[in-house]
C-alpha cells in the first residue's frame, strides 16, 4: 500500500484536504537539481545514524532469507536500502536521470488508483462537515485502474556475518522463523519471548554483559521471532544467553508467579490505549490484517488462561526446532569481531563472515 496522511485542526481542514489531493495528483517529479539534493541530504542522515540503525539493519538482514515479507521489508528499509541509497549518490551523474524516470513511473502506478480508502480520525460534527463539503476535491481526482503487486523476489541464505562499522560495542540480531498470529500456539511463544527476557536475557545480557539491552521479541504478524541485543561489549557471550534463555524455560525452571508476570506484561502492551489521533489508523490496520474482534479476543483468551506446561510444550515443537534456521548478524568494530571469530574457533564453532558495510 502507498499511504499520504498528515493532521490538521478542525479550522484548517479547508487547506488541509486540497494538499492532500495536489499531493496525490500534481506532485512534481521534474527537477534533477532538486532531486540530487533530496538524495544528498537524505544519504547524509542516514550515514551518520548508522549506528543508530545498526540493531534495525541487523534485524532486517538476519531475517531476509526466511519469506518474501521479511525479504521486501530488508529491501524497503535495510541495508540493501542503504547500499542502493550510496550507490545513487556515488554515481548521481549517470544515474540521475533513469532515477528520475523511474520515480516518474512509480508516481503513476502507486498514486489516483482505483478504490482509494480515505481513514479519518476526528469527531462526528467533523466529519459530517467533510461529507458535506465532499472532502474538499478528494473525490474529484481522476483515477486509474489498479494492478495488485505481485512479488517474485529471490530469496538468498543469510550466513551468520559480522559487519564492520566504527563501534566499540556490537548490535546483534538474530531472527527465525515461528508462527502466525492465528495459529494456536502464538500467545504462548509471545509469553515465552517475556519469560526469556525476565529470567534469562536481563540478567546474562544487560546486569552481566554490561549491554545497553538486549532481549527477545515474538512478531506473530510476521510468523518471525528474534532475539537481539544494542551497545552490547559482547557477541559470544550474547549468542550463548540466546540458547540459555530458550533451555532454561525448558527444563522447567519457571513457576506460576513467572508465568503471571509474563501475561501482566503482555497485557499491559494489548491494552495500552491508542491516542484519539491514531484510533483510526490502528482500526484500519486490524481490517486490513483481518484481526476482527472474535480473533482479537481469541488471541486474548488463549494468553490468559495459559499454564507453564503449555507454554513449555510450544518451545519444544515450535522454537528449539527453527532456531538453527536463524543465523547471527553482528555490527560492530572489527576488532571486536575478530575477537569473537577468535573465541567461536577456540570451541569449535564456525566464524562469523566478516565484510564491510
Amino acid at each position: 500500500t502507498f499511504h499520504i496522511r498528515g493532521k490538521a485542526l478542525h479550522r484548517k481542514v479547508s487547506k488541509f484536504f486540497p494538499l492532500l489531493r495536489d499531493t496525490a495528483a500534481a506532485a512534481r517529479i521534474d527537477d534533477l537539481a532538486r532531486l540530487k539534493e533530496i538524495l544528498l541530504k537524505h544519504f547524509t542522515g542516514m550515514e551518520g545514524r548508522l549506528n543508530q540503525s545498526a540493531l534495525k539493519y541487523a534485524i532486517n538482514l538476519s531475517a531476509s532469507a526466511l519469506n518474501t515479507a521479511s525479504k521486501a521489508a530488508n529491501d524497503l528499509y535495510g541495508l540493501n536500502y542503504f547500499w542502493m541509497i550510496r550507490d545513487l549518490v556515488k554515481d548521481f551523474d549517470k544515474q540521475g536521470p533513469y532515477l528520475l524516470a523511474k520515480l516518474q513511473q512509480i508516481q503513476k502506478r502507486v498514486t489516483c488508483l482505483e478504490d482509494p480508502h480515505l481513514v479519518l480520525s476526528c469527531n462526528a460534527a467533523m466529519y459530517n462537515h467533510l461529507k458535506t463539503h465532499s472532502f474538499y476535491g478528494l473525490g474529484e481526482i481522476e483515477k486509474s485502474p489498479s494492478n495488485p503487486w505481485k512479488g517474485a523476489l529471490p530469496i538468498t541464505k543469510i550466513p551468520p556475518q559480522g559487519r564492520v562499522i566504527a563501534s566499540p560495542v556490537a548490535f546483534i540480531g538474530k531472527v527465525f522463523p515461528t508462527v502466525s498470529y492465528t495459529h494456536p500456539d502464538a500467545p504462548a511463544l509471545t509469553v515465552a519471548s517475556f519469560l526469556f527476557d525476565n529470567l534469562t536475557l536481563h540478567s546474562k545480557i544487560r546486569e552481566q554483559g554490561g549491554a545497553y539491552g538486549g532481549g527477545a521479541v515474538s512478531n506473530p504478524m510476521s510468523g518471525n521471532f528474534y532475539f537481539y541485543s544494542y551497545r552490547d561489549p559482547n557477541i559470544v557471550s550474547t549468542f550463548k544467553a540466546f540458547d540459555e534463555a530458550v533451555y532454561h524455560v525448558v527444563k522447567g525452571n519457571i513457576d506460576e508467579s513467572d508465568l503471571e508476570e509474563a501475561k501482566f506484561e503482555m497485557i499491559q502492551g494489548l491494552d495500552s490505549p491508542i491516542s484519539p489521533g491514531s484510533q483510526a489508523e490502528v482500526a484500519y490496520g486490524w481490517l486490513q490484517e483481518k484481526k476482527n474482534y472474535a480473533i482479537r479476543q481469541a488471541f486474548r483468551n488463549k494468553l490468559l488462561s495459559l499454564t507453564c506446561d503449555q507454554v513449555i510444550d510450544a518451545i519444544q515443537r515450535i522454537i528449539i526446532p527453527n532456531m538453527s534456521k536463524g543465523s547471527e548478524v553482528v555490527f560492530a568494530g572489527r576488532e571486536l569481531l575478530e575477537q569473537a571469530n577468535q573465541e567461536l574457533e577456540a570451541e569449535g564453532k564456525s566464524p562469523l563472515e566478516i565484510a564491510v558495510i
